[in-house]
């Protein structure tokens, strides 16, 4: 596949090691697909920046004019001028994590606190956290605040956020510590709550995708496009379904909520009804 299509690419940190990649943005409630856009390499890509991607992403999901929105956001998309750009032209807010670096020269656009030693992070203990406000002027709008959250997990974790500024008040986490049988409380920033409540809609929709998928094996990348695309509109009819349930509409569609291969249930009949519904016309 990678003899015939120049924009396969090799992403050593995923599961799958070579496919097409895709920018989605996604419902962080519900994992629905808001917009796509499909990477065909740089020499065809318009967006030279993540910030350019994201505001394609927006124009095409067609809610820039919906105010108040949170975008949370990996490492790879995540930037203060990516903040101050959403929060310019949309309003939006923003909650996403951000790579530490220790980087001597810094300019506006680069985080406040510096990635720590292995010194530095064995010598403080578990749950400790900082936090940093920059105060940012709006073009015709408000002033706003963009904050810098580092905390210390098994590792340095870094957030950027203009939701949620200001102290945190008391919160807490529960993790596993070495050595011990039961799992700790130990403290964390109020961002953290919030991140790991939302920010994983993209990594849901494509579990979805993986573990239903509709495709093929094929050699013919625009076929697995195809397929791919076709998968979300199926995806957002369990969603409707689990809605339906969820207010007592239709009881009996109870049955593609089992943990027990409801979801494929839920997909094999549908599968049939449209091709009875086909059949019958």
């Amino acid at each position: 596949m990678g003899r015939a299509v120049s924009y396969v690419m090799y992403m050593p940190l995923k599961p799958i090691k070579h496919g097409i990649k895709v920018f989605c943005l996604c419902c962080s409630y519900s994992a629905m697909l808001l917009s796509f856009i499909i990477y065909v390499g740089k020499e065809h890509v318009k967006e030279k920046s993540t910030t350019e991607v994201v505001d394609k992403l927006i124009l095409l999901s067609n809610l820039q004019t919906a105010k108040g929105r949170i975008l949370y956001t990996d490492n790879y998309y995540t930037s203060i001028g990516l903040a101050k750009h959403i929060f310019a032209c949309y309003g939006w807010l923003i909650v996403g994590t951000i790579v530490p670096t220790d980087k001597k020269d810094r300019n506006d656009d680069d985080p406040p606190f510096l990635k720590l030693s292995n010194g530095a992070l064995d010598s403080i203990e578990r749950g400790w956290y900082r936090e940093s406000s920059l105060k940012v002027k709006a073009p015709g709008r408000r002033n706003f605040f963009i904050q810098c959250t580092t905390w210390k997990d098994k590792k340095q974790v870094m957030f950027l956020h203009t939701n949620m500024v200001g102290p945190s008040t008391i919160h807490t986490v529960r993790r596993g510590m070495k050595g011990r049988a039961n799992r700790i409380m130990i403290r964390s920033p109020q961002v953290q709550e919030d991140y790991s409540s939302y920010f994983n809609a993209v990594d849901r929709n494509d579990r979805d995708s993986a573990d239903y998928s509709i495709s093929v094996r094929t050699n013919r990348y625009y076929l697995r496009i195809i397929f791919w695309i076709l998968q979300q509109p199926i995806f957002c009819c369990y969603l409707i379904v689990k809605q339906c349930v969820k207010n007592n509409l239709w009881p009996e569609w109870k049955k593609y909520l089992s943990k027990n291969g409801g979801r494929r249930r839920f997909q094999i009949d549908l599968g049939i009804s449209i091709i009875m519904g086909v059949a019958i016309s």
